[in-house]
């Protein structure tokens, strides 16, 4: 990601508790590309961290939803055992990376949210590549449309 797009930044967020996995995250990017948040960021904090950058990657969860009252914002959310028609956020800058394995989703609410998989193939088949791939459409998608912006 760096080697294609030097100037890219990232802010890394995320619990306390996932703060070691989050520091090694931060030291692969570099220290000089990353500004590591985790443990750190309230909601207000998230908040104002959506209104001002490009980008969001995160799981289906609370962040992709909050930041998609922030109309500027690329989110890209990776689905794993529910699904997207149902739980997406809302908003023309959402990308859904989701597998439609046979078995998915296993959590819904006719079985109460309860599955019994241990082995959720449906999160650990999105390829890095795949992100990766989504990730840089949308950065295309940002410099096209600063580029026009800025005529």
């Amino acid at each position: 990601m760096i080697e294609k797009y030097p100037n890219v930044k990232f802010i890394i967020t995320g619990l306390e508790d996932e703060r070691d996995e989050l520091s090694r995250i931060e030291n692969e990017l570099g220290k000089d590309k990353s500004i590591n948040l985790g443990g750190e960021t309230d909601f207000e904090d998230l908040m104002t961290l959506y209104s001002i950058c490009d980008i969001l990657v995160t799981n289906d969860s609370g962040p992709s939803h909050f930041a998609s009252t922030s109309p500027d914002i690329e989110i890209i959310v990776m689905f794993g055992p529910e699904t997207p028609i149902l739980f997406a956020p809302p908003g023309r800058n959402v990308n859904v990376i989701y597998k439609k394995l046979a078995c998915s989703p296993c959590l819904n609410p006719y079985n109460y949210r309860f599955s019994f998989c241990k082995d959720n193939q449906c999160i650990k088949r999105i390829s890095v590549d795949e992100v990766f791939e989504v990730v840089c459409k949308c950065i295309e998608k940002r410099l096209s449309k600063s580029k026009f912006d800025s005529n």
